[in-house]
């Protein structure tokens, strides 16, 4: 503060070598003391801003509250209706509606949901899943700390993923209106409710397909289960429905009488005024192979590793998989197509075993630990080298570091997406240093320290492949996935990768294309690509090209995005139809061709809900205090969420710091000071 005392002394000090200095200009006395009071505040103001001074000021903010209008966009709003242009019409012109009458007096935010919850409405009604607990999720994780007023959502109340979001309502402290749509009224249907079967066969074995019937208000009527493939016809069989709320269960057995994709037509034929046939028909895809892929988890003792790994294997149809534990395995190695060794070799037995397993060319898996003897691994050559630390028995907690220039295989999008919330895996303490020709899928992180010390690596053993994983506990990452995911899937699909890359043996051929046999309709198809020079290191600098034909010839065409050392391509979605595809590059003087098939599988899930459910609708208002309504009702929520109490906008006392050399009208009373001495100098004949 005492620099301000500077500033008055300038001020003083230039006023009066003006006005005393030279007292003889003809200003009469009184106008000089004015004048010089004007030029002592003008300087001081202006020696003052010099200091460059901050003023805290204090701003009101309101924060209009928001609300959420969210509106189900699945199949099962139009599938079975009798006029889908107007239902459509009157769906979109009330959400039209919600948002102009909100908009008035509230932040307005909106969403669809269907399989997934999306930003962007675009009313199509084409999703071909209802995930409504995972909306609740969602908005609880975006909105938590914001002024949020409500949930207001447009549903038929089916849902058939997730959880029922009844339960949910404890979490839910906002009122949750909800406006209702669809017919509640049971109607003449029937309905193919589930087909069951393995998407996996086995060439000459026999294998059954279990079909679901549902049928309602149709006692008397007669129907007939058709099940065919464009050949011939498997199973032809009448079916007489016996009463209003029917159900029959129907297996049918067939025979994986080729190699190959078998595509069965399931059909029930329809009875006098039922509402819908769309539910009445589904396609049934069924590949036929000629052996499957024997695995063995073999481990020192049970372990939740063990459990995760077992599980993981068993939605993959061909993998066949056992665990046993070292002192009860009295089976041979060469019987397996992949050993999974858990925290082994630790003992000259298990060495023994280990020294067998390499000399008898058996793709392995090492899952390292506390007492893995680290010497039998690195001396194969199956993993990297590790000089412990000097505090033997010491382990680091270690995060997945993933490293972009793997190009084995592509690993699952969805798995890797989360690697950087995974927990640690807990792996020995040293220092770890790759082997020639080993390649790491993820580095370890230690702490904040990125290393390129191998956690995931692959080498070539012998001829044979070769996984090490520097530390156990990946169980934790199938619980995170689900957590995370609310599915075991891309843990699941990730490690069924490693597997099939082990099992698969050495290929050599220099062009590759990836691609699963199996999609479902709502999937993406997803292919990738390699591409090798003569010297069999890869290359992406040629253009790679893919053709998919459907089975009625239909074609699509499609290029290859380029990566570091493979190729990827996504497809999006396809018609459910079996395909072959067909890619095509060029080398230099040399073309390359690979082909494969794949199938797209219905979904058919929202057909066989024909019934809407507005008591779970009521239920969930009722338990968060909201109104439910039907649709021609909805300006009661709108009334209603506007006469609310609670919700009202909030007001923020900000602080604020301002730069008075900002602060324009500061400067015009220093210019105004000046113009007027300089007036009134003039005036009197000063200078």
């Amino acid at each position: 503060m005492w620099f301000l005392l500077l500033c008055l002394v300038a001020g003083a000090g230039l006023a009066a070598i003006l006005y005393y200095r030279n007292s003889d200009d003809g200003i009469p006395r009184k106008a000089s003391i004015i004048l010089a009071l004007l030029r002592f505040l003008a300087i001081s103001f202006i020696a003052f801003l010099l200091l460059n001074p901050l003023v805290k000021r204090f701003t009101r903010e309101k924060e209009l509250p928001v609300v959420v209008i969210a509106f189900d966009n699945s199949e099962s709003m139009l599938v079975h209706s009798k006029d889908t242009l107007d239902d459509a019409t009157k769906l979109r012109n009330t959400y039209k509606q919600l948002v102009r009458e909100l908009s008035r007096n509230f932040h307005v935010e909106t969403f669809s949901f269907g399989e997934s919850v999306k930003d962007s409405v675009n009313l199509d009604f084409k999703e071909k899943e209802t995930d409504i607990s995972s909306l609740f999720t969602s908005l609880e994780n975006r909105y938590a700390g914001r002024n949020t007023g409500a949930y207001v959502m447009l549903s038929d109340g089916i849902y058939n993923r997730g959880f029922n979001p009844v339960s949910l309502t404890d979490r839910i402290n906002l009122p949750v209106y909800t406006i209702q749509w669809g017919d509640t009224a049971l109607k003449r249907d029937l309905i193919l409710a589930e087909v069951n079967y393995n998407r996996i066969a086995y060439l000459g074995n026999n294998f059954p397909v279990e079909i679901v019937i549902r049928a309602t208000r149709a006692r008397g009527q007669q129907t007939r289960l058709t099940v065919r493939n464009r050949e011939k016809i498997f199973h032809n069989q009448p079916i007489d429905i016996t009463s209003d709320n029917f159900v029959k269960i129907v297996q049918v057995n067939l025979n994986a009488e080729r190699e190959g994709i078998l595509d069965y037509d399931i059909h029930l034929s329809p009875v006098e005024d039922e509402i819908t046939m769309v539910n009445n028909r589904t396609r049934a895809f069924v590949e036929v192979l000629t052996s499957k892929k024997r695995v063995l988890l073999l481990g020192k003792k049970p372990h939740p590793d063990l459990g995760a790994m077992y599980n993981a294997l068993q939605f993959n149809d061909m993998i066949e998989s056992e665990v046993i534990m070292l002192n009860d395995f009295r089976g041979q190695p060469s019987t397996y197509d992949l050993i999974v060794l858990h925290q082994l070799p630790d003992d000259q037995r298990s060495g023994e075993l280990f020294a067998q397993i390499v000399k008898e060319r058996v793709p392995m898996a090492i899952i390292a630990g506390g007492n893995t003897r680290h010497e039998y691994i690195s001396g194969a050559g199956a993993g990297p080298v590790l000089t412990p630390g000097r505090m033997q028995g010491q382990h680091n907690e270690v995060l997945p570091l993933l490293n972009p220039g793997f190009a084995l295989f592509s690993p699952s999008a969805d798995f890797t997406d989360q690697l950087g919330d995974m927990p640690p895996l807990i792996v020995p303490f040293g220092r770890y240093d790759a082997k020639p020709g080993e390649q790491s899928l993820f580095f370890q992180r230690i702490g904040n320290v990125n290393t390129n010390y191998p956690l995931i690596s692959f080498t070539q053993l012998q001829g044979n492949r070769a996984c090490f994983i520097a530390g156990e506990g990946i169980w934790k990452w199938r619980i995170y996935s689900y957590r995370n995911k609310r599915s075991h899937r891309p843990f699941d699909v990730f490690f069924s990768q490693v597997v099939q890359y082990l099992t698969a043996g050495d290929d050599k051929t220099r062009f590759r294309v990836n691609a699963r046999s199996y999609f479902q309709e709502n999937e993406n198809i997803i292919f990738t690509s390699e591409l090798y020079d003569a010297a069999y290191n890869p290359v992406v600098d040629p253009e790679v090209s893919l053709s998919i034909k459907s089975s009625d010839d239909q074609t699509y065409t499609f290029t290859f995005s380029r990566k570091e050392r493979f190729y990827t391509l996504d497809a999006g979605r396809l018609p459910v139809d079996e395909y072959r595809y067909v890619a095509n590059t060029t080398l230099g003087d040399e073309n390359f061709t690979a082909s494969g098939r794949f199938v797209i599988a219905p979904v058919d899930i929202e057909a066989t809900m024909t019934r809407a459910d507005h008591a779970m609708l009521r239920t969930l208002s009722l338990n968060t205090g909201g109104l439910s309504v039907d649709i021609d009702e909805v300006q009661k929520i709108i009334d209603d969420i506007k006469n609310r109490d609670d919700i009202k906008p909030v007001s923020h006392l900000r602080e604020k710091f301002t730069d008075l050399t900002s602060v324009y009208w500061l400067l015009g009373i220093i210019l105004l000071f000046f113009a007027i001495e300089w007036f009134f100098r003039k005036w009197y004949g000063g200078y």
